[in-house]
């Protein structure tokens, strides 16, 4: 129906999103490297997850550089957990 296209760089969605707008625009640098990346969006996910009533307990992410699609896969003690 409509919309536009725009570069950024950095882009969030989903359910929990909602919740980590702000954690993303606090910890999100220009030209981290790929672990840095991971991390970020590990716990950025995580967080999201804490918050969701509707996210699961796993995090399935795809890592996309110029030699192609890194899968991880985080259960059990590797998702961070976020007690009081």
């Amino acid at each position: 129906m409509g919309g536009m296209v725009s570069r950024e760089p950095c882009c969030i969605g989903g359910s929990g999103s909602g919740f980590i707008y702000g954690f993303m625009d606090s910890n999100y640098k220009k030209d981290m490297d790929k672990d840095s990346c991971v991390a970020l969006v590990l716990k950025a996910i995580s967080q999201a997850m804490w918050r969701d009533g509707s996210s699961g307990g796993v995090i399935r992410m795809g890592v996309i550089t110029e030699k192609g699609i890194e899968r991880k896969l985080f259960i059990g003690d590797e998702v961070p957990k976020y007690y009081r």
